[in-house]
């Protein structure tokens, strides 16, 4: 699956040129539904909702933006609502997906909270709020100067999912996430990954101890 992004005044506009084929439970390799940790991110609603039943004992995180994606016979992407059905969500123990994903249905999110265990939301420049134990926890973005924002939520989500996974702390997991989502925007594609010694440098002048 491709697309063709472009960004005026902090607005993605996209068109997607190809679709890849559907990803089917019978194509997963073998041994894999033992990993870990699983971040699922459909790009293209390309993701078959079987899958989801391999990770039973995973922690599933999933980022559904090609889920909440609809377009036209020109390629045009517009938003689509999207509300899991239970074999997805009884399956999946976080849920990341950004503000813009929801602008057009944002009565979604009492929805989501209400199936799955801990929401995020990002929010760009503006950091993001994690939803859980019925609590609203808003975290402040690290400043930074924005080069190219494509990939963020992706890298957000692995480094949340990848504390997450040693200290069983959501708190703690995003304030980590957004430190590390800090240095993707500032660099194209994997030249913004930061190593773990500028990240310990960045969140300590912000008083955070990672």
């Amino acid at each position: 699956t491709t697309f063709c992004n472009s960004y005026y005044q902090g607005k993605r506009k996209q068109i997607i040129n190809d679709v890849a084929n559907r990803i089917k439970k019978e194509q997963i390799p073998k041994g894999w539904d033992k990993a870990k940790i699983v971040h699922i991110c459909p790009v293209a609603d390309e993701v078959d909702q079987e899958i989801f039943t391999l990770f039973k004992d995973s922690l599933v995180c999933l980022t559904p933006q090609g889920l909440m994606r609809r377009w036209d016979e020109k390629g045009q992407v517009y938003p689509k609502k999207w509300i899991p059905v239970f074999k997805v969500s009884s399956q999946v123990d976080v849920l990341i997906f950004s503000e813009e994903d929801i602008a057009d249905f944002p009565e979604v999110l009492e929805k989501y909270k209400s199936l799955i265990k801990i929401v995020i939301l990002t929010r760009g420049a503006e950091g993001s709020i994690l939803y859980w134990r019925d609590k609203e926890i808003p975290f402040s973005a690290f400043k930074t100067e924005e080069k190219d924002p494509t990939g963020a939520g992706d890298v957000f989500a692995a480094a949340f999912l990848i504390k997450y996974h040693q200290t069983d702390n959501p708190i703690e997991s995003s304030r980590f996430a957004n430190c590390v989502a800090s240095f993707a925007v500032e660099e194209k594609g994997t030249a913004g990954i930061a190593d773990l010694d500028r990240l310990i440098k960045r969140a300590s002048l912000m008083g955070i101890d990672l």
